[in-house]
């Protein structure tokens, strides 16, 4: 046996601790998470995220044709002009109606008809739910109102739009730095603006399920790095939807939509 020299002192060498296959994995998944936030826009020049945007919203706008075609619905297209937010709704449906235009600009004889339909059809709603009974109330019989114009009461009621959400047609924003600088729509007395926005901060655009949409003009700008505002250095274009095909065109700069006229 060997002996161990004067001041000598064993040494336990301990285990060194590693990560194991599940914490790995739990990291790459947290990495790939963040990367697939930062990374899309990463290294896209502005004109590369206006075309992405011009791109996707051209599609929207296509998909949504479709849509209302192939559903037999009336669909719209909300752009939310404040986030750079756009989706898809569709109304009721049985919906055989026409939207009305977007009024930008309420007068005060407009608002007030508003209000008396609104009353109105609450009037009508109280109407349908009483019963009354017949024979001048000697019989246990009742009805309930059914004339012509509680019957018909919904045609004074706001429509209850519903989003629609699926893989192609979903809720989408516009790449970082863009924005919706104004939404123009056949039958508007003027464009709904970024600069200045009035009754609320989204702009509508109509397809129908005979195949025919609103015609429309959206302008896309870049936002000026401090303020807020427009930057005029970088790319503008403006994307016209026809309203018998449901394509866009593409045009340069910041066209005037020349279907709209004031009043």
């Amino acid at each position: 046996m060997r002996k161990r020299p004067p001041g000598f002192r064993p040494t336990h060498s301990k285990p060194q601790a590693g990560f194991t296959l599940l914490e790995l994995i739990l990291v790459l998944g947290i990495f790939g998470s963040v990367a697939a936030v930062i990374l899309p826009n990463v290294g896209l020049t502005i004109g590369s995220r206006m075309s992405m945007a011009l791109r996707e919203l051209s599609g929207t706008l296509r998909a949504t044709y479709d849509n209302s075609v192939l559903t037999g619905r009336i669909n719209r297209v909300v752009l939310n002009l404040k986030s750079g937010e756009y989706w898809i709704e569709a109304a009721p449906p049985g919906f055989s109606g026409r939207p009305s235009t977007q009024s930008i600009d309420k007068s005060a004889s407009e608002q007030r008809m508003d209000d008396l339909r609104a009353r109105l059809a609450e009037d009508l709603d109280r109407a349908a739910s009483e019963t009354r009974k017949a024979g001048g109330g000697n019989s246990e019989r009742t009805y309930a109102v059914r004339s012509i114009l509680v019957a018909n009461r919904t045609s004074l009621k706001e429509l209850k739009w519903a989003e629609v959400e699926d893989a192609i047609l979903t809720r989408r924003r516009l790449p970082s730095g863009l924005l919706f600088w104004s939404v123009a729509t056949e039958g508007m007395t003027r464009p709904v603006t970024h600069s200045e926005l009035r009754e609320g901060d989204t702009a509508f655009i109509y397809f129908f399920p005979w195949g025919e949409a609103i015609r429309a003009q959206i302008q896309l700008a870049s936002q000026a790095p401090e303020g807020g505002g427009l930057d005029d250095k970088a790319p503008k274009n403006t994307l016209s939807l026809d309203a018998l095909s449901g394509q866009s065109s593409i045009l340069d700069g910041l066209q005037e939509a020349d279907f709209v006229r004031e009043r």
